[in-house]
């Protein structure tokens, strides 16, 4: 098996490290515009670098450009993709189906991925939709490639602009609330690095019950709120002032946003 990546901005790279770090791996080809970044990514993973069209004709292809450069990429590659390659897409605003149409490749196998930044630290998320040729044994692949960086996660192609929301865009929440969480402790006489350091592990270990202990989010935060205690006093202010509301109205904006490219592209 050979592996093409045509684009390897931070999420393809992530994707690539996860595949060039696991040991033994396929031949890779890398292409990238940036030259000077594209000599970094092969002395870095030890993968070679060549043409889109070089990339493109690898038994795996890896497309993580931006929506834009869509279609002057594909006009490239079209002719090098191999009836029976297997294209992973990197990008939001187009389907499977409409991928395959752009390509001119009626029932090549297509996978839609939307990864997120975490990845980059093998904590991501791999949210994938898969197109209507892609068999078991694709799918099986595709998760062992994309596992090192991230939890494979599959959905419905209608559902991928959620994901956007959900997984592709909230670690800028997340961030934000860490930052948040900092500057109070600051506030309260704490080194900023201190503080920093605090509330991020603070968060990736609640993460880690959530995913642990099989509680609900709120069970667990009812199991941290003692009867007339602290906890429960930021909670209540939160509460009041709306924190669910304004975090789940901002999600759907982001949704919204992603639907509205998605047109703009199609």
């Amino acid at each position: 098996m050979t592996i093409g990546f045509i684009g390897c901005g931070k999420m393809g790279e992530a994707i690539l490290k996860g595949i060039a770090c696991g040991g033994d791996h396929p031949e890779i080809i890398v292409s990238r515009r940036n030259r000077a970044e594209l000599e970094r990514i092969r002395n870095t993973y030890r993968v070679g670098t060549g043409t889109n069209a070089d990339a493109a004709k690898c038994g795996t292809v890896f497309l993580a450009v931006k929506p834009q450069q869509y279609d002057g990429v594909i006009k490239e590659i079209r002719d090098a993709v191999h009836n029976d390659a297997l294209l992973i897409y990197l990008a939001p605003g187009i389907s499977p189906e409409q991928m395959e149409a752009k390509l001119e490749k009626p029932g090549l196998k297509i996978i839609h991925l939307m990864p997120n930044t975490p990845c980059a630290v093998a904590a991501g998320v791999n949210a994938y939709a898969c197109g209507k040729t892609v068999g078991r044994t694709d799918e099986e692949m595709f998760a062992a490639l994309v596992s090192p960086c991230g939890t494979p996660v599959r959905v419905e192609e209608g559902q991928m602009n959620a994901v956007v929301g959900i997984s592709g865009s909230s670690p800028a929440y997340y961030y934000m609330m860490i930052d948040a969480v900092a500057k109070a402790g600051v506030r309260a006489g704490l080194k900023r690095d201190d503080a920093v350091r605090m509330a991020a592990q603070a968060m990736l270990g609640s993460a880690k019950m959530v995913l642990e202990s099989g509680k609900h989010p709120s069970q667990l935060r009812d199991d941290v709120c003692s009867p007339g205690g602290t906890t429960i006093e930021a909670v209540c202010s939160l509460d009041m002032a709306g924190f669910e509301g304004i975090v789940m109205d901002s999600i759907q904006k982001c949704i919204d946003r992603s639907r509205e490219i998605s047109r703009q592209i199609t």
